[in-house]
């Protein structure tokens, strides 16, 4: 998918004709694979009507490799805040950093109560998001 999505943003013929390209892609295998692993519903009756999805699909993200690209060359920034946040949830995955991290959740008030409220306002905001605009 990351190179369909980096070939849509590259050529604005392709990007037009992404839904051409779409009806062809959704007889292969391999393809339908990795429509699923994004999470889309690759039933044989939701393919084909999924065209318009997957062009917004490409849109998305197209938009956000075009911003990871900028913030990589520095064209943009991420705030201090946002680079702590992402570069945790990298280390996560880690045993020896979770547990370094549960120790300071643990022993560092400060630390937690900042934790506690970004992920209460994050709770909040995904809560405002879902009543507001899904359906």
């Amino acid at each position: 998918m990351y190179g369909i999505v980096s070939f849509y943003k590259q050529d604005r013929e392709f990007a037009e004709k992404i839904e051409n390209y779409y009806l062809i892609w959704i007889e292969n295998k391999e393809f339908q694979r990795d429509l699923e692993a994004e999470g889309f519903d690759i039933s044989v009756g939701n393919l084909k009507k999924s065209k318009q999805v997957f062009r917004k699909y490409m849109n998305y993200f197209s938009a956000v490799e075009e911003q990871i690209e900028k913030i990589k060359s520095g064209e943009d920034s991420i705030s201090r805040d946002m680079q702590i946040f992402f570069s945790s949830m990298m280390l996560s995955s880690n045993t020896q950093y979770q547990k370094l991290w549960t120790e300071l959740y643990n022993e560092l008030p400060g630390m937690q109560k900042s934790l506690d409220e970004y992920m209460e306002t994050m709770i909040k905001s995904y809560k405002e998001f879902k009543k507001n605009f899904i359906k």
